[in-house]
C-alpha cells in the first residue's frame, strides 16, 4: 500500500469513528430531551415505578389559575419563628376551615387555633391550646379530635387531646398517660386509640373504651415474641379490617384482637425510600397521610407509595407514583369518590403548585396549577373551591409561610 493510500485509509477510518461518536451523542440527547427525572427506590428493593403518569410535569396551560389571597392568621403569632406558621393541616368542619400550626421541635409555648368562616369569609380564633403544635385534625364520630403533639403543661405524666363538637365548641382533655407527645388518633372496634411518643411508659398506644374518660396501654410484641417498645407511633390506620401502627423505626405492627396486643408485621418492603430527597418535612411526622382508596393503600410523604392493600399482615404489590425532578407530594384528600393529590415543583422563580385527581388510580388529570413563592403544605376542597396553606422549610422560612389562598373552579 502506498503512502497516499495509507493516508486516505486513515482519513476514512477517522471519518467513520467521528460519525459513530456523533450518532451516539445525538442518540443520548434524544433520550434525555424532555424526559422527566423519575424518583427511584433507594434501597434496591423491588418497588416499581408507575410510568403512565408523572406528577409535576407541565401540561395544559388552560389549567393555570390565579389564586385569591385570603390572609395569614398566624402571622407574627410565634415571634421570629416563622417556620411555626406552617399550616400543617387544613380541615373543613361545618361552616369553618380549621388551620393547624406550631413547632413542637423548638417549643413555641402553645398554639392559637384559627379557623376561616366560609360564609362570613373571615378568620377567627377558636381558642388557645397548651400544646406546641397542631399537626392533624381527625374526624371521628360527629366531631373532630386534635392530638396534642407536645404538651406545655410542664409534666410528661399526662398528655392532651382536644375535641371539637359538631356545634363548634372546643373541649380539652389532659388524661393521656405518659404522653409527652401524641401524634395520631383513630376509632376502631368501638374504641378510641391514640399513637404516642410516651416517656417511661410500657407502650406507645393507649385505648379508651369509655369515650375517652379513661385509657389503658396496649402492649407490643416483636418478631421474637417478646414485649417491646417501638418508641414512637406516628400513624394509626385501619386496613383489611385490622388496626395498624406505623412506628418511628419504620416497622408496622398489627393489632391482634384475640391476644390484645400489637404484633410485629413481617414487612415485605422498606419505607425509607419515601423519606429521600425531601424539600420539607411534615412537622416531624413521617407520613402526612395514609389513605385507603380504590382497594389500595396510599402512604404519602414527599413520594406516594401505592400498595395493593394488606395480605397475611403484609403490604403487597408496592409501587411508587413517578414524579418529575424537584417535585414532591405534600397532601392528599378524598372527596365524593375522587382522590386529590397536592404537589409542588421547585422552579427557578419559586414553586409550581399543582392538584391532580383520579377516581381509580389509573386515569389521572391535572385539575389546576398556579405559580407561588412557596409550596403549599396542605389543602382542602369545599364546594367548588380549593383552599391552600402555604408552607416553608426550616432553611427557607419567609413571610408568606402560613398564608391561606383560594382557587375557585
Amino acid at each position: 500500500m502506498t503512502r497516499r493510500e495509507k493516508r486516505w485509509l486513515i482519513i476514512a477510518i477517522c471519518t467513520v469513528v467521528m460519525l459513530a461518536i456523533g450518532g451516539f451523542a445525538a442518540f443520548m440527547i434524544l433520550q434525555h430531551t424532555d424526559q422527566p427525572k423519575l424518583e427511584e427506590s433507594t434501597d434496591g428493593s423491588d418497588i416499581e415505578l408507575i410510568d403512565e403518569f408523572v406528577i409535576g410535569m407541565s401540561s395544559d396551560d388552560s389549567n393555570l389559575v390565579v389564586p385569591e389571597f385570603l390572609g395569614n392568621p398566624s402571622q407574627g403569632a410565634y415571634g421570629s419563628n416563622i417556620y411555626a406558621q406552617n399550616p400543617w393541616d387544613l380541615k373543613v368542619f361545618g361552616p369553618n376551615l380549621l388551620i393547624g400550626s406550631g413547632d413542637y421541635d423548638l417549643n413555641v409555648g402553645g398554639v392559637e387555633l384559627y379557623d376561616y368562616n366560609l360564609a362570613a369569609e373571615r378568620f377567627y380564633s377558636v381558642g388557645f391550646l397548651p400544646d406546641e403544635q397542631v399537626t392533624t385534625f381527625k374526624e371521628i364520630g360527629s366531631g373532630l379530635i386534635i392530638p396534642g403533639t407536645d404538651s406545655t403543661a410542664g409534666s410528661w405524666d399526662w398528655g392532651n387531646w382536644y375535641y371539637i363538637s359538631n356545634n363548634g365548641s372546643l373541649s380539652s382533655f389532659g388524661n393521656l398517660p405518659k404522653a409527652a407527645h401524641c401524634f395520631d388518633a383513630v376509632e376502631y372496634d368501638n374504641a378510641l386509640w391514640f399513637g404516642l411518643g410516651a416517656v417511661d411508659a410500657p407502650s406507645q398506644i393507649v385505648v379508651s373504651r369509655d369515650g375517652g374518660q379513661t385509657f389503658e396501654f396496649v402492649p407490643f410484641r416483636d418478631n421474637h415474641g417478646e414485649r417491646t417498645d417501638p418508641f414512637r407511633v406516628y400513624n394509626l390506620f385501619e386496613s383489611d379490617g385490622n388496626l395498624w401502627a406505623l412506628c418511628e423505626n419504620d416497622v408496622l405492627y398489627v393489632y391482634r384482637k384475640e391476644l390484645g396486643i400489637f404484633d410485629y408485621s413481617y414487612n415485605t418492603i422498606s419505607l425509607r425510600c419515601l423519606y429521600m430527597g425531601q424539600v420539607a418535612n411534615n412537622g416531624g411526622v413521617p407520613f402526612s397521610n395514609i389513605i385507603s382508596f380504590a382497594d389500595n393503600l396510599l402512604m404519602i410523604n414527599g413520594k406516594v407509595l401505592v400498595t395493593g392493600g394488606m395480605e397475611d399482615f403484609r403490604l403487597t404489590e408496592s409501587s411508587i407514583l413517578p414524579m418529575a425532578e424537584n417535585t414532591e407530594v405534600f397532601d392528599a384528600l378524598v372527596k365524593d369518590g375522587t382522590l386529590y393529590l397536592l404537589a409542588g415543583t421547585k422552579t427557578s422563580e419559586g414553586w409550581r403548585v399543582s392538584v391532580y385527581s383520579t377516581e381509580d388510580l389509573e386515569s389521572w388529570e391535572e385539575v389546576l396549577y398556579f405559580n407561588s413563592s412557596n409550596f403549599a403544605r396542605s389543602f382542602e376542597l369545599y364546594e367548588d373551591s380549593f383552599y391552600f396553606g402555604l408552607g416553608s422549610s426550616v432553611d427557607e422560612a419567609n413571610v408568606h409561610c402560613g398564608e391561606i389562598w383560594r382557587c375557585s373552579l
